[in-house]
């Protein structure tokens, strides 16, 4: 059985947040406009869910940075401490 991934309130916030995104996908602005915390905040917090493989960087039409969930949202839900 695998060990489910543990994450800080503010990874699941950007989690939760990517998850209502189309295709669970969302832009840094899209995820900051709904964030509670400072943009270098959410720096820090992508940087760890890069880290933890919870997410992975795409682009959208036009070059806009976006940031896809690796699982469906079910499983980050259910792995919430």
């Amino acid at each position: 059985m695998s060990k489910k991934k543990q994450f800080t309130p503010l990874e699941y916030e950007v989690i939760k947040i990517i998850g209502y995104g189309d295709e669970f996908a969302a832009s840094f602005n899209d995820i900051m406009a709904e964030f509670t915390g400072s943009p270098t905040q959410l720096k820090g917090v992508l940087s760890s869910l890069f880290q933890k493989d919870a997410i992975t960087q795409g682009e959208y039409p036009g070059g806009i940075t976006s940031y896809h969930l690796t699982e469906t949202i079910t499983s980050y839900l259910v792995s919430k401490t």
